[in-house]
Formats: structure tokens, C-alpha cells, sequence
């Protein structure tokens, strides 16, 4: 309860310095737009080593080889709008290997002795993925109420098969001792995973990074001056839909930085806020640059994206999981041994192990789950979020809740700071007061990162982490259950780096550097 006042007080507190222009998060709507991408993958790999060596009567000389291949294809198909999202997605994969090897070598000694060592080993193997993921989310009428619902299977499978054939001999004057060893493995090991989440709720929560975005890039080329002016509700409005948008490009398009680049020109020209002369190549390498430290890497299609994302709007609503789980596994080891001395077998010895595991587990969870998200402006984040569960299987009588409360502020390429505090209690039996297996955690962070560009660094990392397990005080269960444990981990770090002077001098260069 004090947790949620807490984020409650926040909140206010952050909406009444909030900047009037905030309510263009309040107002935008996810354009409708649909992707769809397939593709596929095929590859081989071979190798082959040779070598020999000798001294005196003795030599050796060994051979190996390689050969894999893999074949690969994935399907994306997707629709999104404000009142409906759809999403399909199926991978698959096979790929196979085989290695083989082989040895000899050969030995004399003055006794006279003659010792011949042989040996080939092979070994292959087919290791085969798929995935198949779908999602679908409604809300059917203008009140907000929605449903959703999303299923997930996975499977791997993997076979292996080995064989290894060794022989040996050794002859003198008087006696002559053969060795024969022959093993073949085979592994099998087949897991499955099925997941299924259904939610029905009234609220609703909107992805607003595409607000953002097109906050940064307006603002970056007004900084340059090839936009002239501010652009024009109805424009800004078609920039917010191409970054809600240019994740399909990413997604069908090898090369997707000029067919958004082409984009945004256009939406800049047809409000006539261009420059005369267009988009030049500093203006977009400027536009173009992460937020922060260049660590944080330059997005496929030219235009950074927000270091936070910017969910709008709250939630209240029903959720029901169910997973699956299945894993079978089979091993199976055959071996064969002999003795020969002076041309007479000997009684051979033999092996078979068969291992077999078979492991099938379900699960079910029922609760309640409450959302909210509100950007505070350009600068300001705020997420919480809280759930209630209990399981729905008759063998599992617990009762779980989390909470998670976050803020962010951010000024691009400037300041980056974050903290969130989050709470976990599990009640392990929820029928019978306080029971051994209760646990509760806390975890908390602070983090922040200052840029300032060719000059200053800072980085400050504050974390830590607190739990506690109830034991059993009847003593009926372990020694190490019959404890109470608590335990608490923290982490600071911090770092500054400032550049004392920095400058080049290239008289002649067209575009002028200055110190």
C-alpha cells in the first residue's frame, strides 16, 4: 500500500511540472500499417587435415574431416492499427554435421618389438528448431475495453550418432597379442514447449516512442536549418505515423535507411518547411546520431530510437497463462572387446546401456493484472505495474504478487536517468497463514549517464537486491529448510571521463574544422 501511494504521489508530482505540449502523447493514434517478410537461408561448411611425422623406425600419420550444412527460413507477417494488432511469426531450422577421423601409428624397439596402433572414429549429427508464435489483440468498441490473446510452441530436436573402432597389435620373436574395441552411441533428445496467455481488461496502453521520435528528428533538423520552421500539426502527424511505420520497412528491406530517408523528405517538402537545397549529408549523419554514446549503436534505418520506451495509458484486467512443458531423452551405448594372443580369440566381453528419461510438466495461472504509463512530456517517464496470481491446478495452493514502479528522465544526447523499485511475495501455501517456502524480495536501481559531446562522460550504477525465505519451524523438513534466510546484495559503480583538449587543424579541407 505504501508503495502504491508512493508512485501515486509521484506521479502528481511530475504532472504538475509537466510542459503543456505533453499532450501529444495524450492525443496521437497508431496509424494502421501491415508488414510481411519471408525468407530463407541455406549454407555448407567442409574441411580436411592431413599429417605424418617419423623418427627412426617410428611413424605416425593421422587424417580428419568435416562437413555441416544448414538450412534455415522464417515467416513475419503482422497488423497494427489502434484498434486491432495482429501478429504471425514461424521459424524453422535444420542442420547437420558429420566428422570423421582416423589414426596410426607404428613403433620398433631393438628387443625386436613391432607395435601397431589403428584407430577411426565418426560421429554425426541433425539438430532441428522450429518456433511458431501468434498474437491477437482487439478492442471491438470505442469504450475501452480489449481483449487479447497469444500462443507460443517451440520445439528442439536433436540426434547424434558416434562410432569408434580402435585396434592394436604387438609382436615379438615368441608371442603376438591383438586388441579389438568397438563402440557405437546414438543420443536422442526431443523438447517441447507450449505457452498460451489470454487477457481481457478495460483500459488501454499505447506504444508513444513513435511520438517521441519524431520529436528528436524535427528538433535535430531545425538545429541545421533544413527545416525552416515548425512543422504543421498534420505533418507532424504523417512523421509520427512514418516512425510507427518504419519498422515494416526494417523488416522487409535489406537497406531500409533511403526508403524512410525518402519519407521524411517528402513530408518535409509537401508541409514546405525544406530548405532549398533538401536534405544534405550532414544533416542526416547529424539526425542520424544516437542519443547518447556512440555505444549505444546507429538503428538500421538512420533514425535513432527513444533509449526509453514511451507507453501511454493504463490498464485493469483479467490474465490467465498456461504452459506446457514435455522432454524425452534416450541414450543407447553398445560396446565390443576382444583379446587375441598368438592366433587364438579370446572370450569377448560386450556392453549395452540404455538410458531413457521421459518428463512432462503443466501449468496454470490465473490473476489479476493492473498497468500504468504516462509520459510527462519530451523529458519525463513513468511506468508501474502490478499483478496477482494464483494457480488453477488443485497440487499448487500459492499465491503470488508483484509490483514494479519506474521513472526515467531523459534529455537527448545529454542526460539519461532511470530508477525503479520492484517487489515480489510468494505465499507458498495460501490456506495455511504463515508456511514454510513464504519469500519476498526487493530490488531497487538508480542509474544515470551524463554526455556531453567531445567533452564530458559520467556513469553512476546503483543496484541492489534483498530477500527472505521462510523456513520450517516444526524442523519436519531439512536442516537447511528448517532456517530462516535472509539475504541482501548491492552493487555501486561509478565513472567520469573528461576530455582536456581535443582539436585538429586541416587547412584546406573544403568543410573548414575549426579548434
Amino acid at each position: 500500500m505504501r508503495l502504491r501511494r508512493a508512485a501515486a504521489a509521484l506521479t502528481l508530482a511530475f504532472a504538475a511540472t509537466a510542459p503543456a505540449w505533453a499532450d501529444e502523447f495524450d492525443d496521437f493514434r497508431i496509424p494502421e500499417h501491415r508488414a510481411l517478410s519471408w525468407t530463407g537461408s541455406l549454407s555448407g561448411s567442409g574441411s580436411r587435415n592431413r599429417g605424418s611425422a617419423g623418427l627412426g623406425a617410428s611413424t605416425s600419420s593421422n587424417r580428419n574431416g568435416s562437413l555441416g550444412g544448414m538450412a534455415s527460413t522464417g515467416l513475419l507477417w503482422y497488423q497494427d492499427s489502434d484498434p486491432t494488432f495482429t501478429f504471425f511469426n514461424v521459424n524453422a531450422a535444420v542442420q547437420g554435421s558429420r566428422f570423421g577421423s582416423s589414426s596410426e601409428s607404428q613403433s620398433a624397439t631393438p628387443i625386436p618389438t613391432t607395435s601397431l596402433d589403428e584407430s577411426e572414429e565418426h560421429d554425426e549429427s541433425v539438430q532441428e528448431r522450429w518456433s511458431v508464435s501468434a498474437s491477437h489483440r482487439r478492442y471491438p468498441w470505442t469504450v475501452p475495453i480489449g481483449f487479447s490473446l497469444a500462443l507460443s510452441a517451440a520445439g528442439n530436436y536433436d540426434q547424434a550418432w558416434g562410432s569408434r573402432d580402435a585396434q592394436s597389435s604387438d609382436r615379438t620373436p615368441t608371442s603376438a597379442v591383438d586388441f579389438t574395441r568397438q563402440r557405437q552411441d546414438e543420443t536422442w533428445m526431443y523438447g517441447t514447449n507450449v505457452n498460451a496467455t489470454a487477457l481481457t481488461g478495460v483500459g488501454r496502453v499505447r506504444d508513444a516512442t513513435g511520438v517521441y521520435d519524431a520529436m528528436v528528428l524535427e528538433s535535430r533538423l531545425r538545429e541545421t536549418g533544413v527545416v525552416t520552421r515548425d512543422l504543421t500539426i498534420a505533418a507532424r502527424q504523417r512523421l509520427t505515423d512514418l516512425m510507427y511505420a518504419r519498422g515494416d520497412v526494417t523488416s522487409t528491406h535489406d537497406r531500409a535507411a533511403r526508403e524512410v530517408w525518402r519519407g521524411i523528405e517528402r513530408i518535409l517538402r509537401d508541409d514546405g518547411a525544406l530548405a532549398e537545397g533538401g536534405l544534405d549529408g550532414y544533416s542526416v549523419f547529424r539526425a542520424a546520431e544516437p542519443h547518447m554514446r556512440a555505444f549505444f549503436g546507429t538503428s538500421p534505418d538512420g533514425v535513432p530510437r527513444s533509449p526509453v520506451q514511451r507507453l501511454r495509458g493504463g490498464l485493469v484486467g483479467i490474465i490467465v497463462r498456461g504452459d506446457h512443458f514435455d522432454e524425452r531423452r534416450r541414450a543407447e551405448i553398445n560396446q565390443f572387446e576382444q583379446y587375441t594372443f598368438d592366433g587364438v580369440p579370446q572370450p569377448p566381453s560386450s556392453m549395452t546401456v540404455n538410458q531413457r528419461l521421459e518428463r512432462s510438466e503443466s501449468s496454470a495461472l490465473g490473476g489479476v493484472q493492473a498497468e500504468y504509463h504516462r509520459p510527462l512530456g519530451a523529458r519525463w517517464q513513468v511506468d508501474a505495474r502490478g499483478e496477482v496470481g494464483i494457480p488453477l491446478t488443485e497440487k499448487d495452493v500459492s499465491l503470488a504478487t508483484s509490483e514494479r514502479a519506474s521513472v526515467a528522465f531523459m534529455v537527448a544526447e545529454r542526460w539519461l536517468a532511470s530508477a525503479y523499485v520492484e517487489h515480489l511475495w510468494r505465499d507458498e501455501t495460501r490456506t495455511a497463514g504463515p508456511t514454510a517456502g513464504d519469500f519476498w524480495r526487493w530490488a531497487y536501481a538508480f542509474e544515470i549517464d551524463y554526455y556531453l559531446e567531445d567533452r564530458t562522460t559520467l556513469s553512476l550504477r546503483f543496484t541492489e537486491m534483498q530477500n527472505w525465505h521462510r523456513g520450517d519451524p516444526s524442523g519436519e523438513s531439512s536442516d537447511f529448510d528448517a532456517v530462516h534466510r535472509y539475504g541482501s546484495n548491492g552493487q555501486i559503480f561509478a565513472g567520469i571521463s573528461y576530455r582536456f583538449a581535443g582539436w585538429f587543424n586541416a587547412p584546406g579541407l573544403s568543410w573548414g574544422p575549426t579548434p
